[in-house]
């Protein structure tokens, strides 16, 4: 596939852009939690079906394993995919099925 080819498949998205799933801001406390138990105060900023973008004090780097805990909802597991400064990218273990990710959107527009 060409370069023109991708820009036509996926309108508005730059032709090197990784990303492979439609991020949906949100705005939504949770927790990191550290593989020594260790827990670190944390805001989603963005979900996908493949994971979130979080911003928090905690020192990351990348292909560390953490877990994301939602209060009152879920615990993710999942690797830093990315850090930059306070934000990393965080890839779940399994998939989000899109029903989780609507039901997340509706947590964060209540909080």
């Amino acid at each position: 596939m060409n370069l023109h080819e991708n820009t036509a498949l996926k309108p508005g998205r730059h032709p090197t852009d990784e990303r492979v799933a439609v991020r949906r801001p949100i705005h939504l406390p949770a927790f990191l939690i550290a593989s020594g138990g260790e827990r670190f105060s944390a805001t989603l900023l963005d979900v996908s079906t493949h994971g979130f973008r979080i911003r928090s004090g905690y020192p990351t780097t990348i292909g560390r394993f953490l877990a994301v805990d939602i209060p009152a909802f879920a615990r993710y597991s999942g690797w830093v995919a990315w850090a930059y400064q306070f934000e990393f990218g965080f890839d779940v273990a399994n998939p989000l099925p899109d029903e989780v990710v609507n039901h997340l959107q509706c947590l964060a527009a209540a909080d």
